[in-house]
């Protein structure tokens, strides 16, 4: 099973079905028929019987989820070998260096930008997501391995024409820096 992160605003456009979304807010893709209907919404809202270079391809999504995917099984063996910690760590260690409210404006920008299912369905506001935890893991940590390790940078550079539906909309300008 593979998932990456879409933006609030591509669920808007595309009107994706809410049972594609895991709770950090990442599209689950479990075989090639998901991303065939994926690619197909996308398609259908883009009109690319008009405009055929807007198209998105399934494969193109599947490769993105591919990869998304290995480098999470990377950071998962990296925590299970060396530092179960590692994640934790880096965000403190983030937080010495810019200040733990730099470090919240950027987590929350996130979460406000890539939702998980419970913020998107109105149960809980983005804030109230980053205090919690599911399965042991909690939400900061979850929001900051997708935010600063995988998410968006990784898809969208494989796969450029896919950025309207991957690209953060508003992040703050240089949210660690407050400029």
């Amino acid at each position: 099973m593979m998932e990456f992160h879409i933006s609030r605003n591509a669920r808007e456009r595309y009107q994706f079905a809410e049972s594609l979304f895991s709770y950090t807010g990442n599209v689950v893709f479990a075989n090639m028929a998901a991303c065939r209907e994926f690619a197909y919404r996308m398609n259908q809202v883009r009109d690319v019987q008009n405009h055929p270079d807007r198209a998105v391809h399934a494969g193109s999504l599947y490769a993105m989820g591919l990869i998304d995917e290995a480098s999470h099984v990377l950071m998962a063996r990296y925590r299970e070998q060396f530092d179960p910690e590692v994640m934790t760590n880096a965000l403190d260690w983030f937080a010495a260096q810019v200040g733990s409210e730099a470090v919240d404006t950027m987590l929350l920008a996130f979460v406000e930008q890539f939702p998980g299912s419970t913020v998107i369905q109105g149960k809980e506001t983005p804030k109230q997501w980053l205090a919690g935890s599911s399965d042991g893991t909690p939400h900061r940590d979850a929001a900051w391995k997708n935010c600063c390790c995988f998410g968006p940078p990784i898809a969208t550079r494989h796969s450029g024409h896919l950025m309207s539906c991957l690209r953060i909309a508003r992040w703050p300008k240089r949210p660690c820096t407050g400029r």
